[in-house]
């Protein structure tokens, strides 16, 4: 067991030194990644803003076409609403009075 842990720390040890080693590489290569993402993005700026454009357009369109399930959605909570209301309302009224009796 000593022999596995010795070794695993060495592998360890190995991998951080070669890691730090390699650092300004790592660096390097960061921010070529990063200059040619955003260079990517410059460069395809159109047709991002256009495809940014239809998504926008085509969900619009979508909420369009369901305006009619969207109203009777409404009218079916205002419905239910009101309906729980009237059959609240004998409860609702002896809350209110054993309130206006109380000492």
């Amino acid at each position: 067991m000593p022999t596995i842990v010795n070794t695993a720390v060495n592998l360890m040890v190995n991998f951080t030194n070669t890691l730090a080693s390699r650092m300004p590489d790592i660096v390097s290569a960061a921010a070529t990644l990063i200059v040619n993402f955003v260079n990517g993005i410059a460069k395809n700026l159109g047709q991002i803003i256009n495809a940014a454009v239809n998504l926008i357009v085509k969900f619009l369109e979508g909420i369009a076409n369901r305006i009619p399930d969207i109203v009777n959605a409404a009218m079916d909570l205002v419905d239910a609403m009101v309906r729980g209301v009237v059959q609240a309302q004998g409860r609702l009224m002896y809350l209110q009075l054993t309130k206006e009796f109380e000492v």
